[in-house]
């Protein structure tokens, strides 16, 4: 998995324009979770919008999928992750552990990466 490393004494600011898979961003949604800013992410084909606020991720499909197999891949991954219409909603329990965390993002990107392709 990538690693996201802020250093330096200057505060950030500015857009960035993200390429490349369509599933890029999914595994910055952990690293979202643990800023207090409103994050956003965008430029991911197969992906309308994904939104973070505080504890909240969720991640908006430009189709509607099948909710059903969604929730199957879901619980087959080992996770309880319902998702509503075209939007998977991420909001864990605030004292969740880092790898509880990475287990909730990983499979959102594994089942997503599986159902837009």
């Amino acid at each position: 998995m990538d690693k996201f490393r802020i250093t330096g004494g200057r505060r950030l600011s500015g857009r960035v324009q993200i390429g490349g898979a369509k599933n890029a961003a999914l595994p910055a949604l952990a690293a979202c979770l643990l800023t207090g800013e409103t994050v956003e992410l965008s430029n991911l084909p197969g992906v309308r919008d994904v939104r973070v606020k505080g504890a909240i991720g969720v991640v908006e499909l430009e189709r509607q999928p099948n909710v059903n197999a969604l929730r199957t891949d879901f619980i087959a991954a080992g996770v309880w992750i319902r998702p509503f219409g075209r939007s998977v909603y991420l909001m864990p329990a605030l004292n969740i552990s880092a790898g509880d965390l990475t287990s909730l993002t990983d499979a959102i990107h594994d089942v997503l990466r599986r159902a837009l392709d």
